[in-house]
């Protein structure tokens, strides 16, 4: 039986929430999502995800907040950071140690279907 991943969106976009879920899951993934920093962490924690698609500057608790947090529950979980703003040198550097991929937006929806196959095809269930 194949397995069937588990993809938590979270972005203060509904729009592209939803409009990511509905790809995702037409992909055949499990896919929900939360509009804030705060609820996506705590979902996390009711829930087992296999990849986070997270934006980077959200009101409240940020991307680089969200991912520190679940890194310290040394939990392995593979993350795709999308970002509307310029990123300087070295947050870009810093990022690129803690997350699978980067992508500018406006987000091209046929690239993040594309990476969340490959990242999860590679990691076959690690965490």
């Amino acid at each position: 039986m194949q397995t069937q991943y588990h993809i938590l969106i979270v972005d203060d976009e509904i729009k592209i929430c939803k409009l990511l879920q509905e790809i995702l899951q037409k992909e055949g993934y499990i896919a929900d999502y939360r509009t804030n920093g705060m609820d996506g962490l705590l979902y996390t924690k009711k829930y087992s995800v296999d990849l986070i698609i997270l934006d980077l500057y959200m009101h409240g608790l940020n991307g680089i907040q969200f991912i520190h947090q679940l890194q310290q529950s040394n939990r392995t979980i593979g993350f795709i950071v999308f970002t509307g703003w310029n990123l300087s040198d070295r947050l870009y550097q810093q990022l690129r140690g803690m997350v699978d991929l980067i992508i500018d937006k406006p987000v091209d929806l046929k690239k993040i279907t594309h990476a969340v196959s490959d990242l999860l095809s590679t990691s076959k269930g690690t965490n």
